[in-house]
């Protein structure tokens, strides 16, 4: 027996939104490897995987059809000197609406609604499904004990550097670290701030710790962090790390 598995096939399923672009007057293309254009502006990113013992595709994607540009430029504008990412890099691209380009702005409802339609033209056995009361209790579920986790969002997060400084009533402190799967392996504090004893105590206490705001502060309030710095509380060096 010869068991046909889907595929990855990004173009297959942006398919139906140029499509649509294009009974609008507006010429989008496939582009790259997950990326749909307008005038070589980018529009639209997506993902995919197979799961499900490979029988089944799920597709997601973005559509920015009204979006306030300036907003997601600032957005994704990093300081360099701060964060250092170990992941694979995302190339820039200039972005923009479906808006800008249709003659007449339909609303992102209407351009929704022909989106569906035109899918259903094109596989007939498509049957839009709808979301019941069982299927959102099982969202939330789903939600509570696995995607608002720490360990999901943070657990399983690419290595990252973060250099960081604040100024505060007891000097400028600086801090340098790297995370590994949300931990602080490294750790390395500077400044022009006065101390009171050795940091190397400090330093150690706080390697090994997640790198989450709320768990962080307590591990300073435990460690008595201000007992180490001359006027700066446990409060204000925690924002260092952020």
């Amino acid at each position: 027996m010869i068991y046909h598995f889907p595929k990855v096939d990004f173009k297959k399923y942006n398919q139906p939104i140029i499509d649509v672009l294009s009974q609008l007057g507006v010429e989008a293309i496939f582009s790259g490897r997950n990326d749909i254009l307008i005038d070589g502006q980018k529009f639209s990113g997506n993902a995919e995987h197979i799961y499900h013992q490979k029988q089944r595709v799920l597709h997601h994607g973005t559509l920015l059809y009204a979006s306030k540009i300036q907003d997601i430029s600032d957005a994704l504008n990093v300081n360099p000197l701060k964060f250092e990412g170990k992941a694979r890099k995302s190339v820039k691209s200039r972005v923009t609406n479906i808006s800008n380009h249709l003659k007449e702005d339909i609303g992102v409802e209407k351009f929704g609604e022909r989106v569906l339609i035109h899918i259903t033209h094109l596989y007939p056995d498509a049957i839009p499904y709808e979301i019941n009361a069982f299927d959102k209790a099982a969202i939330q579920k789903l939600a509570d004990e696995k995607y608002s986790q720490w360990n999901w969002n943070y657990g399983y997060s690419p290595n990252y550097g973060l250099k960081n400084g604040i100024k505060t009533p007891g000097g400028f402190v600086e801090v340098h670290f790297n995370v590994e799967k949300g931990i602080i392996t490294d750790l390395e504090i500077f400044g022009d701030f006065f101390v009171n004893k050795d940091l190397q105590p400090l330093i150690k206490g706080l390697i090994g710790r997640e790198h989450q705001k709320e768990k962080l502060l307590a591990v300073l309030q435990d460690l008595k962090s201000s007992d180490y710095f001359n006027a700066i509380s446990e409060e204000e060096f925690v924002q260092a790390f952020f």
